[in-house]
């Protein structure tokens, strides 16, 4: 597990990495109430290739809280009967 986010450190290796974060917004069609949000948490300091890092990890580790649940609650269910 930490290998995988040493992996995904943001580094900027091309272009579009070094753009600003605002790109990556652009790119995802962020609302702008969500946009605003950002922009209060400083979001205009980041650049594109550390939002982008920032948002898969915290994706991998929804998905993987996700999965612990469904486990944990299939266990109780099972334990249960």
């Amino acid at each position: 597990m930490i290998i995988y986010f040493y992996l995904q450190r943001s580094e900027t290796r091309t272009k579009r990495h070094q753009a600003s974060a605002e790109a990556y917004l652009d790119e995802k069609n962020i609302s702008p109430q969500l946009r605003e949000k950002y922009k209060q948490m400083k979001i205009d300091q980041s650049s594109l290739g550390e939002v982008e890092s920032a948002y898969i990890s915290a994706a991998m580790m929804n998905k993987i809280m996700y999965d612990k649940r469904q486990y944990m609650k299939r266990k109780k269910d099972k334990d249960g009967k």
